[in-house]
Protein backbone atom coordinates (compact mmCIF):
# COMPACT_ATOMS: atom_id res chain seq x y z
CA UNK A 1 0.00 0.00 0.00
CA UNK A 2 1.42 3.17 -0.85
CA UNK A 3 1.85 6.01 2.19
CA UNK A 4 3.75 8.53 3.38
CA UNK A 5 6.56 7.25 6.15
CA UNK A 6 9.70 9.38 7.83
CA UNK A 7 12.78 8.14 7.19
CA UNK A 8 16.25 7.88 7.98
CA UNK A 9 19.26 8.56 5.91
CA UNK A 10 22.34 7.54 7.76
CA UNK A 11 26.00 9.20 7.02
CA UNK A 12 28.53 6.71 5.25
CA UNK A 13 30.75 8.00 7.84
CA UNK A 14 28.09 6.89 10.80
CA UNK A 15 30.15 3.60 12.96
CA UNK A 16 29.33 -0.01 11.65
CA UNK A 17 27.45 -0.31 15.01
CA UNK A 18 25.23 3.18 15.01
CA UNK A 19 24.14 2.03 11.12
CA UNK A 20 22.74 -1.45 12.37
CA UNK A 21 21.22 -0.01 15.03
CA UNK A 22 20.03 2.93 13.04
CA UNK A 23 18.77 0.32 10.15
CA UNK A 24 16.55 -1.43 12.62
CA UNK A 25 14.26 1.78 13.23
CA UNK A 26 13.12 1.04 9.33
CA UNK A 27 10.63 4.34 9.04
CA UNK A 28 7.66 5.56 10.55
CA UNK A 29 4.46 5.11 8.33
CA UNK A 30 2.03 8.11 9.23
CA UNK A 31 -1.31 9.95 8.11
CA UNK A 32 -1.58 13.54 7.81
CA UNK A 33 -4.86 13.26 10.09
CA UNK A 34 -2.31 12.04 12.87
CA UNK A 35 0.14 15.10 12.01
CA UNK A 36 -2.55 17.93 11.98
CA UNK A 37 -4.49 16.26 15.34
CA UNK A 38 -0.87 17.03 17.29
CA UNK A 39 -0.83 20.34 16.02
CA UNK A 40 -4.38 20.68 17.10
CA UNK A 41 -2.96 19.53 20.79
CA UNK A 42 -0.49 22.23 20.68
CA UNK A 43 2.62 20.46 19.45
CA UNK A 44 4.53 22.55 17.51
CA UNK A 45 8.23 21.07 17.08
CA UNK A 46 7.74 17.55 15.65
CA UNK A 47 4.68 18.62 13.48
CA UNK A 48 6.97 20.69 11.84
CA UNK A 49 10.08 18.60 11.11
CA UNK A 50 7.56 16.19 9.03
CA UNK A 51 5.65 18.60 7.21
CA UNK A 52 8.83 20.25 5.59
CA UNK A 53 10.31 16.97 5.61
CA UNK A 54 7.67 15.76 2.91
CA UNK A 55 7.52 19.47 1.02
CA UNK A 56 8.64 22.91 1.10
CA UNK A 57 9.52 25.91 -0.84
CA UNK A 58 11.28 29.18 0.52
CA UNK A 59 12.57 30.50 -2.62
CA UNK A 60 9.32 31.54 -3.12
CA UNK A 61 6.91 32.02 -0.38
CA UNK A 62 6.73 29.32 2.09
CA UNK A 63 4.56 26.44 1.63
CA UNK A 64 4.17 23.16 3.08
CA UNK A 65 2.15 20.45 2.69
CA UNK A 66 -1.00 22.35 3.75
CA UNK A 67 -2.72 20.75 7.07
CA UNK A 68 -6.47 20.93 5.63
CA UNK A 69 -7.59 17.15 6.07
CA UNK A 70 -9.75 18.05 9.31
CA UNK A 71 -10.38 21.76 9.88
CA UNK A 72 -9.58 24.38 6.97
CA UNK A 73 -10.15 27.16 8.12
CA UNK A 74 -7.29 26.57 10.64
CA UNK A 75 -4.72 26.06 7.55
CA UNK A 76 -3.68 29.70 7.36
CA UNK A 77 -3.29 29.68 11.58
CA UNK A 78 -0.86 26.57 11.03
CA UNK A 79 1.13 27.28 7.57
CA UNK A 80 2.05 30.72 9.37
CA UNK A 81 2.72 28.49 12.91
CA UNK A 82 5.13 25.74 11.06
CA UNK A 83 6.81 28.94 8.92
CA UNK A 84 7.60 30.50 12.47
CA UNK A 85 8.58 27.09 14.59
CA UNK A 86 11.00 26.13 10.74
CA UNK A 87 12.92 29.58 11.36
CA UNK A 88 12.73 28.64 15.00
CA UNK A 89 14.57 24.99 14.51
CA UNK A 90 16.97 26.22 11.13
CA UNK A 91 18.29 29.02 13.39
CA UNK A 92 19.63 26.22 15.77
CA UNK A 93 20.48 23.42 13.51
CA UNK A 94 21.77 23.12 10.10
CA UNK A 95 18.90 21.87 7.88
CA UNK A 96 19.19 20.70 4.63
CA UNK A 97 16.95 22.10 1.98
CA UNK A 98 17.08 19.63 -0.89
CA UNK A 99 16.15 20.47 -4.57
CA UNK A 100 15.24 18.57 -7.20
CA UNK A 101 13.43 19.45 -10.64
CA UNK A 102 11.43 15.66 -10.67
CA UNK A 103 9.72 16.74 -7.11
CA UNK A 104 9.00 19.22 -4.78
CA UNK A 105 11.64 20.27 -2.84
CA UNK A 106 11.90 19.04 1.56
CA UNK A 107 14.32 19.38 4.36
CA UNK A 108 16.61 17.01 5.86
CA UNK A 109 16.75 17.35 9.40
CA UNK A 110 20.21 16.29 11.21
CA UNK A 111 20.19 14.11 14.49
CA UNK A 112 21.11 17.33 15.96
CA UNK A 113 17.72 18.28 16.34
CA UNK A 114 17.01 15.52 18.82
CA UNK A 115 19.60 17.98 20.79
CA UNK A 116 16.93 20.65 21.47
CA UNK A 117 15.06 20.67 24.63
CA UNK A 118 11.93 21.59 22.60
CA UNK A 119 11.83 18.63 20.79
CA UNK A 120 12.21 16.47 23.43
CA UNK A 121 9.76 17.51 25.69
CA UNK A 122 7.41 17.27 23.11
CA UNK A 123 8.96 13.77 22.43
CA UNK A 124 8.34 13.13 25.97
CA UNK A 125 4.85 14.60 26.19
CA UNK A 126 3.41 11.90 23.06
CA UNK A 127 5.60 9.47 25.47
CA UNK A 128 3.31 9.88 28.46
CA UNK A 129 -0.47 11.13 27.15
CA UNK A 130 -2.91 10.23 24.94
CA UNK A 131 -3.30 12.17 21.60
CA UNK A 132 -7.09 11.91 22.16
CA UNK A 133 -9.71 10.82 24.55
CA UNK A 134 -13.18 9.15 23.90
CA UNK A 135 -14.46 11.26 26.72
CA UNK A 136 -13.73 14.10 24.77
CA UNK A 137 -16.58 15.43 22.50
CA UNK A 138 -14.17 17.46 20.37
CA UNK A 139 -12.08 14.39 20.69
CA UNK A 140 -14.62 12.42 19.16
CA UNK A 141 -16.23 14.94 16.54
CA UNK A 142 -12.60 14.72 15.03
CA UNK A 143 -12.42 10.95 14.80
CA UNK A 144 -16.06 11.25 13.37
CA UNK A 145 -14.71 12.86 10.45
CA UNK A 146 -11.66 10.41 9.77
CA UNK A 147 -14.31 7.55 10.65
CA UNK A 148 -16.55 8.69 7.80
CA UNK A 149 -13.60 8.51 5.37
CA UNK A 150 -12.19 5.10 5.95
CA UNK A 151 -13.56 1.74 4.73
CA UNK A 152 -14.75 -0.85 7.53
CA UNK A 153 -14.35 -4.33 6.89
CA UNK A 154 -16.64 -5.54 10.23
CA UNK A 155 -19.68 -4.17 10.92
CA UNK A 156 -19.54 -1.79 13.69
CA UNK A 157 -21.81 0.72 15.05
CA UNK A 158 -20.40 4.58 14.11
CA UNK A 159 -19.68 4.78 17.71
CA UNK A 160 -17.43 2.17 17.93
CA UNK A 161 -15.84 3.30 14.75
CA UNK A 162 -15.02 6.48 16.75
CA UNK A 163 -13.57 4.50 19.42
CA UNK A 164 -11.23 2.72 17.21
CA UNK A 165 -10.13 5.68 15.57
CA UNK A 166 -9.01 6.97 18.69
CA UNK A 167 -7.16 4.13 20.14
CA UNK A 168 -5.42 4.01 16.40
CA UNK A 169 -4.41 7.43 17.26
CA UNK A 170 -3.29 7.21 20.42
CA UNK A 171 -1.06 4.13 19.35
CA UNK A 172 -0.19 5.87 16.73
CA UNK A 173 1.39 8.97 19.35
CA UNK A 174 3.27 6.04 21.05
CA UNK A 175 4.90 4.62 18.08
CA UNK A 176 5.85 8.22 17.33
CA UNK A 177 7.43 9.14 20.53
CA UNK A 178 9.16 5.33 20.17
CA UNK A 179 10.47 6.12 17.10
CA UNK A 180 12.10 9.70 18.10
CA UNK A 181 13.32 8.11 21.68
CA UNK A 182 15.23 5.65 19.94
CA UNK A 183 16.70 7.63 17.45
CA UNK A 184 17.77 9.84 20.60
CA UNK A 185 19.41 6.80 22.35
CA UNK A 186 21.33 6.06 19.58
CA UNK A 187 22.41 9.59 18.63
CA UNK A 188 23.80 10.09 22.68
CA UNK A 189 25.10 6.57 22.41
CA UNK A 190 26.89 7.17 18.89
CA UNK A 191 27.44 11.23 18.92
CA UNK A 192 29.81 11.46 15.77
CA UNK A 193 27.42 9.03 13.89
CA UNK A 194 25.28 11.23 11.92
CA UNK A 195 21.82 10.79 10.37
CA UNK A 196 19.03 12.86 8.84
CA UNK A 197 15.12 12.39 9.05
CA UNK A 198 13.18 13.15 6.20
CA UNK A 199 9.53 12.07 4.48
CA UNK A 200 9.05 9.71 1.24
CA UNK A 201 5.45 9.02 -0.20
CA UNK A 202 6.08 5.25 -1.49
Amino acid sequence: MTQWGLVIRISSKASPEATRELKGLKWLDFGWESIEIMMMKGLRYLPTIVYTASRIDVSNRFCVWTPTLLHERLSQQYTQEIERTFNFLSQRVRVWIIRSSEKPDFARWPCEILDLKEVQDEISWLAIHDLMSKDNPKDREIAKIIASRLYWGRELTFEEKIDDVIDDENHFGKRFADFFSRATEIHRKYPKSRFWFYAVFE
